[in-house]
């Protein structure tokens, strides 16, 4: 059973790779992270490399949209799974917010971090087809903080001098 795994280790680190093969074994590899995601009432979604994967894979648990309001161009609702994404900040330096930010792999956790509001999304789904998605506030900043999972980036290397500071001292690293 997989687990989700805890700063300081290493393979969050690790960028992820692109995924060439959309077969069984992404489908089974995103089957784990919905399961993943179930068994933890409060995640809202997660990326592979949280679970010791290296494929550019993140998955949106459903229950984001009990949280917000969604804009979609093609689709209803928010898609769950993105493939290979490539995120675009749709905004000035006026719309970037600071927020506190929960993250799995930092459990208790939320430092401040500064997002965009509104971003783009290119991306496939698990059977290989290429969509975008435009998100704004709560969706749009989940899909920021898995994005940069994808590259080995975390909140603590996202967050204020003060906050990493307490990141470092609760967690290592």
């Amino acid at each position: 059973m997989a687990e989700i795994l805890l700063h300081p280790n290493p393979l969050l680190r690790c960028p992820a790779t692109p995924v060439l093969d959309f077969d069984g074994a992404l489908m089974r590899l995103i089957a784990t992270m919905r399961e993943v995601l179930d068994r933890t009432p409060h995640g809202l979604a997660l990326a592979a490399n949280q679970i010791g994967r290296r494929a550019a894979v993140f998955y949106i648990h459903p229950r984001v949209l009990d949280q917000v309001d969604v804009q979609r161009a093609h689709l209803h609702g928010v898609p769950e799974v993105f493939v290979n994404p490539r995120v675009v900040p749709l905004l000035d330096d006026a719309e970037l917010h600071e927020a506190p930010e929960g993250c799995l792999s930092f459990p208790g956790a939320a430092p401040q971090i500064r997002a965009a509001s509104n971003v783009r999304v290119q991306a496939y789904n698990e059977h290989g087809e290429s969509f975008t998605f435009e998100a704004k506030g709560l969706v749009a900043r989940v899909i920021q903080h898995e994005a940069a999972h994808l590259r080995g980036r975390l909140i603590i290397d996202r967050t204020n001098a003060r906050d990493r500071h307490e990141l470092r001292r609760r967690f290592g690293g």
